[in-house]
């Protein structure tokens, strides 16, 4: 469990409130830029995730929250956006985006 798990349903209205301006765009830009999937780290309930997906770039999401994860799924079903739940230890990725400052 992650402290993410608890709020999981409240962090898109919160995220889409405290997020910089134009960020998703950014993140769409970047991944069309790559030749190939793009790797989201910390995609927590795809809030950049699914618009990438949207907009035809081959992306894949990864979280330790299964929370998070959980809000992602079922918020792919409700925009019927195609997902598979895979083990990513074996994944070929030449973009990848952090969307998440890491702590020291």
């Amino acid at each position: 469990m992650t402290g993410y798990d608890a709020i999981a349903e409240l962090y898109d209205e919160d995220m889409g409130a405290s997020a910089p301006a134009g960020d998703v765009e950014f993140y769409l830009a970047k991944a069309r830029e790559t030749s190939g999937r793009t790797l989201e780290l910390g995609c927590g309930t795809g809030r950049i995730t699914l618009p990438l997906a949207a907009a035809g770039c081959e992306v894949i999401g990864a979280d330790r929250s299964l929370a998070m994860l959980g809000v992602l799924r079922r918020k792919a079903r409700e925009q019927r956006c195609k997902r598979r739940d895979k083990n990513l230890s074996n994944i070929g990725c030449t973009g990848r985006i952090c969307s998440w400052k890491a702590r020291r």
